[in-house]
């Protein structure tokens, strides 16, 4: 898959097996997620995530974190370099001691005035939102180049990008694609992948 300037960029996690890390570099996607976050039954330790990182070339590093988990950032960058530091939109208040872009994400759309305050706050706040058939994405269409979709099934994503809905900053793919737990489903990435690169050439 060609890199084009022109494409979203492309996000998958929380990634714990080498083979999904491996798969995620070579097809093109450019920020991978390791989940530190405690609690989460997908989280691995900072010495995990180093270890996939050692793997791979090409991807940076993103961290899923939640307010229980911020002294794991620390750890985490003294093994590799973060690019994205990732947490719940209810914790989007909560300082962090690291020179990463900070990745809200919210499961659906915050109203315009909190995202509009909070974009203003600080150039390195971002927005990953869950996007459904139905998103009115018009709400927040000014912010778009700050703003991650994730899509909650292949579906979805094919609905959307067939439709020639609005492209954001970044797409991103978490579990909902995957066949089983623990088993990412490469056909359906891989179709929709192309999808959009055949968009992006027009």
């Amino acid at each position: 898959m060609n890199h084009l300037k022109e494409k979203p960029l492309l996000k998958i996690g929380p990634i714990s097996v080498l083979q999904d890390a491996r798969y995620s570099a070579a097809v093109g996607f450019d920020i991978i997620t390791y989940c530190l976050a405690r609690g989460d039954m997908r989280k691995v330790s900072a010495a995990t995530a180093w270890n996939l990182v050692q793997w791979l070339s090409g991807p940076v590093s993103a961290l899923e974190l939640n307010a229980e988990s911020w002294e794991e950032i620390a750890e985490a960058t003294a093994l590799f370099p973060v690019k994205w530091i990732e947490f719940p939109w209810e914790d989007r208040r909560t300082a962090w001691g690291t020179d990463a872009n900070a990745l809200a994400v919210a499961a659906t759309l915050p109203d315009a005035e909190s995202l509009a305050a909070w974009f203003g706050e600080n150039e390195r706040h971002y927005l990953q939102l869950t996007v459904q058939h139905d998103t009115p994405v018009e709400a927040f269409s000014n912010w778009l180049n700050r703003v991650f979709f994730r899509f909650d099934s292949p579906e979805t994503a094919t609905h959307w990008l067939s439709a020639n809905k609005p492209l954001p900053l970044g797409i991103a793919f978490s579990t909902e694609w995957e066949e089983s737990p623990g088993e990412m489903d490469y056909p359906a990435l891989d179709d929709v992948l192309e999808l959009l690169e055949s968009r992006v050439m027009g």
